[in-house]
């Protein structure tokens, strides 16, 4: 398939009109033609469905869906609809900057080879970006981080061709960290990865996430709950095992000991930060030793003994 345009920044989005439109403006008052927004709405009611008569831009494409699918699944319809030889992902609470796009869709233009990458948030100053070529380089850098996926992007016809996608768009449970599978599968094939270093991505700030609770996760389903990162890591181990890759008990191992890390003691401090639990409608508490030590070795044994491949197969309604 050839692509017309060479980028579309796609944004799902839900009853968040009074943010997303100033950010569209900004955004399309960036001269160049050869991008396109998408904004999939997932059946707002605040005014989200007037868009195009609000904002007269060819640039603009308004996808409304027939029902709320839930944010995680219209992310994934906004990217498969993409016209560009490149979709990126931004969430309808961040901001794309329209006077540094230039700069990024000059960067894909002088950089064919670049296959998918990532976008560094909330940059302030130039930088040298980066360019992963080997498959160890690549899957050390992109492959079950769990990032913010604001600025994430591919090219489009790669990101149709992901064996993963299917099954997201089958998936059954709320899991936040799809594109931690897709860039692994992406990982483990040919075309390299970019990790741009300049401005272009503003995230939403942590004051401005504690005025308005998760629309995402209920309380159960909160991403970074001990139970749930257990799982995420099983996910993320079964999933592993099944991609062709080069030393993969090495790549096996550190994902396992950053699994670890992040289910302790990460979790230790973000217990502490009172805007970040606020959004997800959490009181902070200090997590003792003793429940870290606890916590740890749960880590351990589940993810060790534990079936890995269920808990990938789990995420879906049918096994592929």
């Amino acid at each position: 398939m050839s692509y017309n345009l060479l980028l579309s920044i796609c944004i799902p989005t839900y009853n968040r009109y009074e943010k997303l439109r100033p950010m569209l403006l900004q955004l399309l008052a960036c001269k160049r033609e050869d991008f396109e927004v998408i904004v999939q709405d997932n059946c707002s009611n605040d005014g989200t469905q007037n868009i195009k008569e609000d904002i007269k831009d060819s640039r603009l494409r308004l996808i409304e869906n027939s029902k709320n699918i839930g944010g995680i699944l219209n992310g994934y319809g906004a990217l498969l609809n993409a016209n560009g030889k490149y979709c990126m992902i931004c969430l309808d609470k961040d901001c794309v900057l329209g006077n540094k796009l230039e700069d990024f869709l000059k960067t894909l233009t002088e950089t064919p080879a670049i296959s998918y990458g990532l976008c560094n948030l909330n940059v302030k100053s130039q930088n040298e970006n980066e360019i992963y070529t080997s498959q160890e380089e690549r899957f050390k850098f992109f492959a079950y981080i769990g990032r913010h996926p604001s600025g994430m992007f591919w090219k489009s016809q790669l990101l149709k061709n992901c064996s993963i996608i299917p099954r997201i768009l089958n998936s059954n449970i709320t899991f936040g960290f799809f594109t931690e599978l897709i860039f692994a599968e992406c990982s483990s094939k040919e075309g390299n990865g970019l990790c741009y270093k300049n401005p272009l991505i503003i995230t939403e700030t942590p004051e401005e996430a504690a005025q308005k609770k998760t629309l995402t996760y209920d309380i159960s389903q909160i991403f970074f709950l001990p139970k749930n990162r257990i799982t995420e890591y099983k996910i993320y181990l079964g999933h592993l095992e099944l991609l062709t890759l080069n030393k993969k008990i090495f790549a096996w191992f550190r994902v396992f000991i950053r699994g670890l890390k992040i289910t302790t003691m990460w979790y230790k401090k973000i217990m502490r930060d009172t805007l970040h639990l606020e959004h997800y409608g959490i009181s902070p508490r200090n997590i003792t030793t003793l429940e870290i030590i606890g916590i740890a070795v749960r880590y351990v044994i589940s993810v060790l003994f534990a079936s890995r491949k269920k808990a990938f197969n789990g995420l879906f309604l049918e096994d592929f």
